[in-house]
């Protein structure tokens, strides 16, 4: 997949000198999470059960970044896109050691990505797809003030995909998109020294106004 991704970045660039269509510009959105992984077992060193956690709700979360659309032929265009986004998770931490306190506690995560799509244009409806990057810059989590042996490991680019249909209307933009994460969920998660992860993927809804120049 990630060979995908660098294939379509420089079918992207390549277009630039032969493109008959350039258009760029800002765009903002909105996003919201769907996810439904089972309980997750948290052990210490000495193989004792110390937490569980759930997913309680996903927040809703926020991007901005800029956007590049070269229409190639009549119909066909490549995109590419740079933006940051904020993505913030609700989580119910019960400490079984301590008489089963059950806590609600937040993570937020501000990530930088970086879509390539390819799609098919009628009128002023696209149809499009493709591959999206994700680098997480950092995050704050509540985790950290309740278990100490907790740590946020971020050093993996996350590659995904993505799907949706779009409008353009005069100089404004629109996107509905779906995305999914080939990734287990909740991989930067760290308990003791050992790395964890939901047994499932996250999805995404994404809807994003743009400004074309």
């Amino acid at each position: 997949m990630k060979n995908l991704l660098i294939v379509l970045v420089f079918l992207t660039i390549s277009t630039l000198t032969y493109g008959q269509k350039i258009k760029w510009g800002p765009r903002i959105g909105a996003h919201t999470s769907h996810i439904k992984p089972g309980q997750l077992f948290i052990t210490d060193q000495a193989g004792l059960d110390q937490f569980t956690l759930d997913v309680k709700q996903a927040e809703l979360g926020f991007n901005a970044g800029l956007f590049l659309r070269v229409q190639t032929v009549k119909k066909f265009f490549v995109q590419l896109e740079l933006h940051a986004s904020m993505s913030s998770i609700t989580y119910q931490l019960e400490d079984v050691s301590d008489t089963n306190v059950i806590r609600d506690l937040t993570e937020t995560t501000y990530d930088l990505n970086l879509p390539v799509h390819i799609g098919l244009k009628f009128g002023p409806i696209r149809f499009q797809g493709g591959a999206i990057a994700s680098r997480t810059l950092g995050g704050q989590s509540d985790v950290k003030d309740i278990v100490n042996d907790y740590e946020q490991v971020y050093n993996d680019l996350n590659i995904g995909w993505q799907a949706g249909i779009g409008a353009d209307i005069g100089k404004i933009t629109l996107d509905l998109r779906y995305e999914g994460d080939f990734g287990r969920y909740a991989n930067h998660m760290e308990f003791f020294d050992e790395r964890i992860a939901f047994d499932d993927r996250e999805r995404l809804i994404k809807l994003s106004l743009g400004w074309k120049f």
